[in-house]
């Protein structure tokens, strides 16, 4: 199983935590786990997806700080979990991405957007910077 690219399991009824062992599917290029009751934080283990393009985990129970590592993901373009219960602060890491699509819309973040989402170049080739959330502040 570990040359598998594609993992769509939206709408499945899933129940649970995403499970660690996911980060073992190194040639993954595209994870979509939406629409279930997927609960608890974010594996560290998918910062280890070197091949992926696109994380949608949207409109899960998940809860918990986003995993530290996400920088090394240099070929992701799409990153969504929104409609979740993530806490803490928006990394700074996620700006060093080329991420074409960002959606954390939804969720329990607190603090400022990193400055460097809303001036750097990187941020201005990104598509969808979605906050609908009160909980942050512009820097």
């Amino acid at each position: 199983m570990t040359n598998l690219e594609v993992l769509y399991l939206s709408g499945c009824r899933l129940i649970g935590p995403i499970p660690d062992s996911l980060g073992r599917l190194t040639r993954l290029k595209s994870l979509e786990l939406t629409y279930n009751n997927l609960t608890g934080s974010i594996p560290s283990s998918i910062t280890q997806l070197k091949s992926i393009v696109q994380i949608e985990l949207y409109f899960n129970k998940l809860s918990g700080v986003l995993p530290s590592g996400l920088s090394n993901l240099t070929t992701l373009s799409r990153f969504d979990v929104s409609m979740n219960q993530l806490t803490g602060t928006i990394p700074d890491e996620l700006c060093e991405l080329e991420l074409e699509s960002l959606n954390l819309y939804e969720n329990r973040f607190e603090g400022s957007v990193p400055e460097i989402i809303t001036r750097s170049n990187k941020a201005v080739r990104t598509e969808t910077l979605q906050q609908h959330t009160h909980w942050l502040t512009a820097q």
